[in-house]
């Protein structure tokens, strides 16, 4: 079974390098510096070998080339000059590797000089899809020799009979075959495609809209952390400005006037701010390349319906999920008034008082709009403004993916067995709570930096990318997760201006809550086996406390 890839880069990802013959290059060079052809190969033959082992510096390797080609011209910064202008990617690889990166780690393994791998990384964001770049010119020895291959094989972290090597020249295939990998020689993008196929490596698109097993789907998607880490937390390196101009002006149809990098708060989508050419603000949230999520249409129904019950949110300007012009699923929404309140603060009690209880207010509202079902809404129903649960039992919501999550954390470490079996037996006992007469649409991420605020009242509630059909208590349990009890009591306070809590609240917050935490526990300790920040260890610290807390609430002894 194959568990990473190789590639080489020059004629496999990018262009020719000098020695593979381009007749324009050629002719251009020739002509340049007034020499034949046999003048630039023996040039090239002394001075390359230098150069890919890093014998001699980029500059050196130019003054010695032309040197020997014979030329009168050594004009260096031209030859650097005419080598960059024929570099370009190879037709079809930036979609393949974009779906690879997604499912395995990719290693690539060049003979080259240290300069124009560097070169490639900027101009191409290589390091973007590569976990590694092992290059010659850096380690000082080359294809097919044995040692490039151990040592691009202990980066992907695999044995050489679980990686393939891909190259597009019979020395280094059969080097790397020596040294127990299997081998793909590279013709083109498509002829690839169908070999790795072959050899059960799969290069689909991504699917990971199902929420079918999702209680809290940023902790429930069925991907390893190493596809956490590859997708979501590394988005950003794949911003494309030319993309995301094309995309914007597609979808409103006008002129782009300005547009700024993506914002870096967020975990799951890259999101910019962009002027449009009648004056407009408007905010476009894209999906990772090669990536199915599948669920904006579901936002924009529950932000329809949001605006009807008055609370204020974005209009949906356009979705466009069929990557035909671009390589992301996107939507374009407008730009509210308003500063997130993440970043707006610190503010005085009294005004963060103000701002609580008006967010009380804008859930009740939130939990006025009915639903049917029950759980995440279906994406596609939602496509004719239908919020409608892919559940039809309640109980299924709250019990999916719990045995996961629980099995998981008692793996990595973080919880007990004896923790386990209490958690186990809590739910069990008090199954016959876990009652929705009457859905309603649930936020189920309302927080400071999903809203905004112009310092006098709330302006916008954002993201509902997790919101569900369900039971209007949640949203106070999963507030409670994040803040303390003197702002949750603010919040109850606010909401209570609109509609009384329900008599079963306290029970059923305690449970949702314990529900909660252990999905937010099972979502950091995931993050924490590939980030190991004083930030990811505090927020794990966090949920440890908290589970121990509202585990005594059902007088858990340790």
């Amino acid at each position: 079974m194959i568990k990473a890839l190789i590639f080489d880069l020059g004629e496999v990802v990018t262009s020719n390098a000098w020695h593979y013959r381009c007749p324009e290059k050629d002719r251009e060079f020739c002509s340049y510096f007034k020499v034949t052809m046999e003048d630039f190969e023996r040039g090239w033959l002394t001075a390359w070998p230098l150069y890919e082992l890093g014998k001699v510096t980029e500059d050196e390797f130019w003054t010695m080339f032309l040197t020997l080609s014979g030329t009168k011209k050594i004009d260096v910064a031209h030859a650097r000059l005419l080598w960059k202008k024929y570099q370009y990617l190879k037709p079809g690889m930036l979609d393949l590797l974009t779906r690879l990166h997604n499912r395995y780690p990719l290693v690539a393994c060049t003979n080259n000089g240290k300069e124009w791998v560097n070169f490639y990384k900027q101009q191409f964001h290589l390091d973007t899809f590569f976990d590694a770049i092992i290059n010659s010119g850096e380690v000082h020895i080359k294809k097919p020799d044995s040692g490039i291959y151990k040592i691009a094989v202990e980066k992907t972290g695999y044995k050489p009979k679980e990686v393939v090597f891909i190259d597009d020249s019979n020395g280094p295939i059969k080097g790397a075959q020596a040294f127990g990998l299997q081998t793909i020689q590279f013709k083109n993008a498509k002829q690839l495609e169908l070999k790795l196929n072959k050899i059960g490596v799969d290069t689909s698109i991504l699917d990971i809209s199902s929420r079918k097993h999702s209680f809290y789907w940023q902790s429930d998607r069925k991907i390893s952390e190493f596809q956490i880490r590859q997708i979501f937390q590394n988005r950003h390196s794949f911003f494309d400005k030319t993309n995301a101009v094309k995309a914007l002006e597609i979808g409103l149809k006008q002129k782009v006037k300005d547009i700024i990098p993506p914002i870096k708060s967020g975990s799951i989508n890259s999101v910019v701010r962009a002027r449009m050419e009648n004056g407009a603000d408007v905010i476009m949230r894209m999906h990772p390349n090669g990536l199915k999520n599948g669920y904006f249409w579901a936002e924009k129904a529950v932000a329809d319906a949001a605006c009807k019950a008055k609370v204020p949110t974005y209009q949906t300007l356009f979705i466009d999920d069929t990557k035909e012009y671009v390589p992301f699923d996107y939507m374009i929404i407008s730009c509210l008034s308003g500063e997130n309140m993440k970043h707006a603060g610190p503010f005085s009690p009294k005004i963060d008082q103000r701002l609580i209880k008006d967010t009380g207010r804008l859930m009740a509202l939130t939990h006025s709009i009915k639903t049917k079902g029950f759980g995440f809404f279906d994406n596609k129903q939602a496509r004719s403004d239908k919020l409608i649960g892919i559940h039809n039992k309640w109980t299924d919501h709250i019990y999916a993916s719990l045995d996961d999550n629980l099995i998981y954390l008692q793996k990595m470490k973080a919880i007990s067995p004896k923790e386990k079996r209490f958690i186990k037996h809590i739910f069990k006992t008090n199954d016959h709570i876990i009652v929705c007469d009457s859905p309603r649409l649930v936020h189920n991420d309302i927080a400071d930096w999903n809203q905004l605020t112009d310092g006098k009242k709330i302006t916008g509630f954002i993201d509902w990318d997790e919101s569900f059909s369900g039971d209007p208590i949640c949203d106070f349990s999963t507030y409670s997760v994040f803040f303390d009890d003197k702002r949750l009591n603010n919040l109850i306070s606010g909401y209570e201006t609109v509609t009384k809590l329900p008599s079963d609240f306290e029970e059923k917050f305690h449970l949702y809550r314990l529900r909660y935490i252990i999905s937010k526990l099972t979502l950091r300790t995931k993050r924490s086996v590939y980030d190991n920040t004083p930030f990811v260890k505090t927020l794990l610290q966090y949920s440890q406390t908290l589970l121990s807390k509202e585990l005594s609430h059902y007088d858990y002894r340790a």
